[in-house]
């Protein structure tokens, strides 16, 4: 690219710079994080409580390392009680978003300690066929016009995954993931048109008296709550 060239390109690059540095709406971060932190908390107690953690990571039995990992083990003892309590914790500090960066971070170093204990406990489950659909579902949840009808085959796509096989919180994972492609305002639009259709079941005055009434939603005062930067995210 000559200089002329970039100079005739340098108003498309500045109002590129200009919309990706856009204040926009972190609702959906919000909800990915609370939802995130909910799965993760049903994965951890799952794993902790139906799948005799004693006995999955005892010393003496053999473990399926992965390549290069060897050096990783279990705490000893019930030490590996303490790991799971924290994750179940900070798990939880995610959910409610109480030191969120902190609580992250233990999170993602005690899942990856976890998570490289053994292979076979939390195996990739790949197909050429679920790999091609992982590939190209992606570009129709880029463009807006075809987005919807992708989003709707996603989800099939995924609960039949979870129906045909036992792969834990991955297709719910999965969903909650592939809703971000919306745009930023899609879960005030949501909860805007979920309002509407609260307010139009209500019922007629005359069948409650009139000094009784019916308490607003959670989510009905969501729409009218003033956008936020994501820069804010704590």
């Amino acid at each position: 690219m000559t200089s002329n060239d970039l100079v005739r390109n340098l108003p498309r690059l500045r109002g590129a710079a200009i919309r990706c540095f856009a204040p926009a709406d972190i609702a959906p971060l919000i909800y990915f994080r609370i939802v995130f932190g909910l799965l993760m908390i049903w994965e951890i107690w799952h794993h902790w409580v139906a799948r005799q953690v004693n006995s999955l990571w005892l010393p003496s039995e053999f473990h399926f390392e992965y390549f290069g990992f060897g050096w990783v083990h279990a705490p000893p003892g019930n030490w590996i009680h303490l790991l799971y309590a924290s994750l179940l914790l900070s798990a939880a500090g995610i959910v409610i978003g109480f030191l969120y960066r902190i609580c992250a971070a233990i999170f993602a170093l005690g899942f990856t300690w976890l998570f490289l204990l053994d292979a076979t406990q939390y195996f990739g489950l790949i197909t050429y066929g679920g790999l091609l659909f992982d590939l190209f579902i992606v570009l129709f949840l880029l463009w807006r016009r075809t987005r919807p009808c992708a989003f709707i085959v996603a989800i099939a796509f995924h609960l039949t995954n979870n129906w045909l096989f036992d792969i834990g919180i991955f297709p719910w994972l999965a969903i909650v993931l592939t809703s971000l492609f919306f745009a930023p305002d899609w879960l005030r639009s949501f909860a805007s048109n979920l309002a509407a259709v609260h307010r139009d079941l209500r019922p007629a005055p005359w069948i409650l008296p009139l000094d009784n009434k019916l308490p607003d939603p959670a989510w009905y005062h969501l729409k009218d709550s003033p956008s936020a930067n994501t820069s804010d995210q704590r």
